[in-house]
């Protein structure tokens, strides 16, 4: 017997319900093949049940009746074994009597009782091909009408759920243990790149086909019943993922919700909070022309997300107008360049040249002829036919002075009287040559502090710093770190056909990294990262050791000593340790110190000793080096000569 305690009647149709405990029991077209007696043992079964069960024999005397239909009888005699079906109800003998007579079932007839008013399905009893009796089954309406409030509470409460989730800017996929998808709003669907409708109702095997990260992600939840986030790129767009496990009673993950929020979203409303702060101009520059600050960025490769980044190129675009000379200062790595590229590629001289020059890669004793050219014969070893300069080269266009602190005074000279006279003298030439060109020049010194010392002529400086603008660096900028972190890992994925990402622990530490290299820093440290770490997700421990080193000795707070703290890492051998804890010492020492004696002095060591360490370490300290390499040789060769002057008095004293 199949659960003898379910209800006797479907709640889902009220027009005919049917009785369901007698499932063990041989039963076709609602029929029980069996003895009316053979249903008298099944009593305590029959009192068990909240509906009503009375049995009649075929001469409709009652064999039967359970306690709940002695209960819808109260109020009115009360029908009993032996006593005919008749004198209790007369209606209900008449339908019995129908189904004596047919040997068809009767479902789903109102009747009313005493107690209350039921809904009674009357089933035949045969017995050898005999109708020897039949089963009055009742249940009350009022639990019929329960279950139906209960049924539409559900419905509603969908409705309502449907449209939370609907309502929601971000996107929202459901899944069971079982991986099927029980719920996906519009947002997600879009997110993943599929019509609405197609993903709820579908697996984490359909959905890994469209989104990988996701899929693994949500079976990853599934097997652990942990939460995890993550930063993807899916497409075009940016995604924070944020899975969380729901648990049953058993503790494991009965389902594992998965929101996929676009970081693009919270640009405009960013910009929107400090609107207010800023100047009328900005605010203008900032959010009407967003749109087409990030084209315009996208064109050179520049990443722009933070307020301050994009009101750099907003003012770029608008000197871009003008032939106004333009001063770009910032910090090594901060995008001079690509800003040169934007303010070229929107002015009217697009169609002509960019000419980009470093004024620090080019010797000195052949900047002249670079940037000016020379007539054929000038000196000794020149070309037969002359050669055109780089200024001459740009006609009509733009040229870009990368480095221009590092300009030789001479060659000042000579680019004032391009800018004052736009024409110039070639090497060994006597006729001016004309030229016009837009001057766009970069720095990372203080040039005003140059010209104090008069090492940048002053005249020039001006002629320079018509539109000054400041890149600020990447440590002022935040959401432009995991923006351009972002950019480096969908490049690399998309080169190497892989999926990795950063884990929010990654995310955390290069927020919290100064980054004195800005973006070549950035893109250094992210490079590593991919090439050496071995799982999909980017873990802490597959940050370079320096940068995990700096990370860890960071001052704990003001005035305190700057110490490598907490230097042991599980899995770290002893030796990578000390060598971390070594450089970290080393840069102390450096950065307190003014000359390499001084730092050797610090740390008890001789200064060639100090040099070979540094170089073990490759910590860049050239300059430092170079500047006082001379005086670390000098110390050893006069080391050396004392120990010789003492070698050779020990030997005349031994004579």
């Amino acid at each position: 017997m199949q659960r003898a305690m379910r209800a006797c009647f479907s709640a889902s149709t009220l027009s005919t319900p049917k009785p369901a405990f007698f499932s063990g029991y041989a039963m076709s077209s609602d029929v029980l093949h069996l003895s009316p007696q053979q249903l008298v043992p099944l009593m305590p079964v029959l009192d068990a049940l909240n509906d009503g069960m009375l049995i009649v024999d075929a001469s409709g005397s009652v064999i039967a009746v359970n306690k709940a239909m002695r209960r819808l009888y109260h109020g009115g005699e009360v029908p009993y074994p032996g006593y005919p079906l008749s004198d209790f109800n007369a209606a209900d003998w008449v339908e019995a009597k129908r189904v004596l007579t047919s040997g068809k079932p009767l479902l789903g007839q109102i009747m009313h009782l005493p107690a209350a008013t039921v809904v009674a399905s009357h089933l035949p009893i045969v017995h050898q091909g005999t109708v020897t009796g039949v089963v009055c089954a009742m249940q009350e309406i009022a639990s019929l009408d329960d279950i139906v409030h209960k049924l539409q509470a559900y419905r509603e409460l969908d409705a309502q759920l449907n449209g939370l989730l609907e309502a929601l800017p971000q996107g929202v996929i459901v899944c069971d243990a079982k991986e099927h998808i029980l719920r996906a709003n519009t947002a997600g669907c879009r997110l993943c790149g599929r019509e609405y409708g197609v993903v709820q109702g579908g697996s984490l095997e359909d959905l890994s086909a469209d989104f990988k990260e996701l899929a693994e992600g949500m079976r990853a939840c599934l097997s652990s019943g942990l939460p995890s986030q993550s930063l993807v790129r899916h497409g075009e767009q940016s995604l924070f993922l944020w899975i969380v496990p729901i648990l049953g009673e058993s503790k494991s993950p009965d389902l594992v919700a998965a929101t996929l929020v676009e970081l693009d979203r919270f640009d405009a409303l960013r910009v929107q909070l400090e609107a207010p702060e800023r100047p009328a101009e900005e605010q203008v520059a900032g959010i009407d022309d967003g749109d087409m600050v990030q084209s315009v960025a996208a064109e050179v490769g520049m990443v722009v997300r933070s307020a301050s980044i994009r009101r750099v190129v907003s003012r770029a675009i608008k000197v871009s107008q003008t032939d106004s000379s333009v001063l770009l200062q910032g910090e090594s790595g901060t995008g001079k360049s690509m800003l040169a590229s934007i303010i070229h590629k929107l002015s009217p001289r697009k169609n002509a040249p960019f000419v980009s020059i470093n004024c620090g890669a080019i010797p000195e004793q052949l900047m002249e002829s670079e940037l000016f050219g020379y007539e054929r014969g000038a000196f000794t070893g020149a070309s037969p036919k002359g050669k055109t300069g780089l200024l001459e080269a740009a006609q009509g266009g733009t040229v870009f002075f990368d480095e221009i602190g590092e300009l030789p005074l001479t060659m000042q000279v000579k680019l004032l009287e391009v800018l004052d006279r736009h024409a110039f003298l070639r090497i060994g030439g006597i006729k001016p040559v004309a030229v016009d060109v837009r001057i766009v020049a970069a720095t990372n010194r203080n040039l005003e502090e140059e010209v104090e010392k008069g090492s940048f002529r002053r005249d020039l400086f001006y002629r320079l710093n018509v539109i000054p603008i400041h890149i600020p660096p990447l440590r002022e900028r935040k959401e432009d770190i995991y923006a351009l972190a972002l950019s480096m890992l969908d490049r690399h994925n998309a080169q190497n056909h892989c999926h990795k990402r950063l884990s929010p622990e990654v995310i955390d530490l290069l927020l919290s990294h100064p980054f004195p290299g800005n973006a070549r820093e950035l893109s250094n440290i992210m490079e590593w990262m991919l090439v050496m770490s071995e799982g999909s997700l980017l873990r802490p421990e597959d940050l370079p050791l320096s940068m995990r080193t700096c990370q860890e000795s960071a001052p704990a707070g003001e005035g305190e000593a700057s110490a490598p703290l907490g230097v042991y890492q599980p899995g770290t051998p002893l030796k990578d340790i000390l060598f971390s804890v070594e450089e970290a010492c080393l840069r102390e020492a450096l950065a307190s110190s003014s000359t390499m004696n001084e730092a050797a002095q610090s740390l008890g060591m001789h200064p060639t000793t100090l040099w070979r360490k540094l170089v073990q370490h490759n910590m860049g300290q050239e300059e430092k080096i170079q500047a006082d390499c001379t005086e670390a040789k000098s110390c050893a060769t006069g080391a050396r000569t004392g120990a010789n002057k003492t070698r050779k008095g020990r030997e005349a004293r031994g004579k």
